[in-house]
């Protein structure tokens, strides 16, 4: 698993963008998605980081990814080391803890 943003781990600040064309096009490297659609859609751009804010939206496309094995990273917005720990039980690729976001 992949952990961006905890205070054990040293990370680079995330700058998360909303899925848009423009931002599809700018190959941004985490595009938050809140569909399916839009996942599929994400990975097709190569997005190296597909973000969603719900566990049950993280193991939908977790399970996508891993079927049609997505170049793109599932990664979940968490806040606390318990969601990190579910995340972990659901085996989803990456977390980012909100501390983490900029922009």
């Amino acid at each position: 698993m992949i952990i961006i943003g905890s205070d054990f781990i040293a990370y680079e600040p995330v700058f998360l963008s909303k899925f848009e064309l423009k931002n599809l096009n700018s190959k941004c490297n985490f595009i938050i998605v809140s569909n399916i659609k839009e996942a599929l859609i994400a990975n097709a751009n190569g997005v190296k980081f597909i973000v969603c804010d719900t566990l049950k939206l993280a193991k939908k496309l977790q399970k996508l990814a891993n079927h049609y094995l997505f170049d793109s990273k599932i990664a979940l917005i968490i806040s606390s080391d318990e969601e990190l720990q579910k995340a972990a039980k659901k085996q989803i690729d990456a977390v980012i803890y909100k501390s983490a976001i900029r922009g």
